[in-house]
């Protein structure tokens, strides 16, 4: 990992649960709540197949600079979207400037993927596909 370059980015995710409403800070057990399962153990890698979501550069963890970009992939719940605010170890990034699904890891030498804006970006994104380079700091809810 390229020495001194940690980052604080957005994640936009979806909740399936009240956490932080009405005084609600109880996290719940739903698999699928993964606000609450971020906050239990951290970020995890989704499936190459993952369909949910389309995977621009393939199966990382994706983060943006522009919280207005992580915000698309908010989902409401009573009136609230949910995001995160995280530090991620970007090391020496390997910039793309157009989509490739296929990617499972950056090349050697590279220890994170970029996505440029210019061609097939409006915002720029940050994707990890080790959980380890990236960590939940803050839970921003807004409406």
């Amino acid at each position: 990992m390229a020495a001194g370059n940690e980052k604080r980015r957005f994640h936009g995710t979806k909740i399936q649960c009240s956490l932080g409403l009405n005084g609600n800070t109880e996290i719940c057990p739903s698999p699928t709540c993964a606000v609450c399962r971020i906050i239990e153990t951290s970020f995890i890698l989704p499936a190459h197949s993952n369909k949910a979501h389309f995977l621009r550069f393939g199966p990382g963890i994706y983060f943006s600079s522009v919280s207005s970009k992580s915000n698309d992939y908010s989902t409401p719940i009573n009136g609230n979207k949910y995001m995160f605010l995280a530090n991620v170890l970007v090391g020496e990034g390997e910039k793309y400037l157009n989509d490739n699904q296929n990617i499972t890891s950056p090349n050697p030498g590279f220890d994170s993927v970029l996505g440029e804006t210019g061609l097939a970006l409006n915002h720029d994104e940050v994707i990890v596909y080790n959980i380890d380079q990236a960590k939940p700091s803050y839970l921003i809810i807004y409406s």
